[in-house]
């Protein structure tokens, strides 16, 4: 979608509104968040053996990770907002009302939840890399926090067939997310309705115009919401790596499936992008990310406390060595606890 008559409306006045949202700060991939120096992905010792060994790390479908209601929480969100937005403005009859309407049904389309589940793919990181709940669940059989450099993690890796990453922050307040959907929505909304557009346009482009505008309007939506997360959450402290195609940010001609076909047949002419692994009798859909030159951004391994940190660490530099990392640093957890 081009967003045709949204960007020649008075020069791309209403356009640049919506693209310049305050509440959406990282629709811009360049933008860089406030962070540490470090980020630690939590792994096994086979996720350890698999980085390491292809200089991979992999970024699985938004839907299959541990809380996999996490992306329809969002979404419950949005719904609950427009809902709002809908009983304030029953009795209003106007072109705003039906991009809210309309905004809606797009967010319920089972189509809707299919593109969602096809294109999100994260990796998850988290800020602390001694966190006792992340080794009580990669601990049991040997656990590793890997640490990467947190402002070139994003930079380094190639998105391959869905292009540009963002790195996130995950919030977890409920009403700081309620907000930043409502700030979102009034923002849009309001500048729709102030605009006049559907005024101005010629009657039988008025069905276009409603579908980009519900497009734009999604699209800012979900670049949030990947980012939300349920407050019982928030010990993990979690950042992510997203990993997604915007219809805004590429402009593409063609919808997000048939874009991503595309891409994926340009930058792999034998097949899919999309490999698959099994987790607990499920199969979950993931891409690799690959450095675009030389070495992934790793900068430490810290290894679980139920490990033997003499005689793993020593292992675990052979393979490093092996592997053409140099200047790890290695140390173990000193977290007095039996996993």
């Amino acid at each position: 979608m081009e967003f045709e008559i949204i960007k020649e409306y008075n020069d791309g006045e209403l356009w640049n509104k919506l693209m310049q949202l305050e509440s959406v700060p990282r629709l811009d991939a360049s933008w860089i968040p406030e962070i540490r120096e470090e980020i630690y992905h939590y792994t096994t010792v086979a996720g350890l053996y698999g980085i390491l060994t292809s200089d991979s790390i992999w970024a699985s479908s938004a839907y299959y990770l541990n809380d996999s209601s996490e992306i329809e929480y969002g979404c419950s969100l949005v719904l609950w907002a427009i809902d709002e937005w809908r009983k304030v403005n029953a009795k209003n009859i106007s072109f705003a009302v039906d991009v809210l309407n309309a905004l809606r049904q797009a967010f319920t389309h089972p189509l809707s939840r299919l593109g969602r589940i096809t294109t999100i793919y994260v990796t998850c990181f988290c800020e602390d890399g001694n966190l006792l709940s992340q080794w009580r669940t990669y601990g049991q059989a040997g656990g590793y926090a890997l640490g990467f450099d947190a402002h070139l993690i994003r930079s380094s890796l190639d998105g391959g067939a869905f292009g540009e990453l963002r790195l996130v922050d995950v919030l977890y307040d409920n009403s700081a997310q309620r907000h930043e959907i409502q700030s979102i929505l009034r923002q849009s909304l309001v500048a729709v309705a102030q605009s006049g557009i559907q005024n101005q346009i010629n009657p039988l482009h008025i069905g276009q115009l409603l579908t980009e505008l519900v497009v734009c309007i999604q699209e800012l939506l979900l670049d949030r919401i990947v980012a939300f997360k349920n407050p019982a959450f928030k010990e993990e402290k979690e950042w992510r790596l997203i990993v997604r195609p915007s219809l805004i940010r590429s402009q593409a001609t063609a919808p997000v499936k048939a874009q991503v076909k595309a891409l994926a047949r340009k930058s792999n002419p034998t097949g899919s992008p999309f490999k698959f692994r099994q987790f607990r009798g499920s199969l979950i859909p993931y891409i690799e990310l690959h450095p675009k030159e030389g070495k992934m951004p790793l900068r430490s391994i810290r290894l679980g406390p139920s490990l033997e940190p003499e005689r793993t660490g020593n292992a675990l530099e052979l393979l490093l060595a092996t592997c053409g990392y140099k200047s790890i640093d290695v140390q173990g957890s000193d977290l007095p606890v039996i996993l």
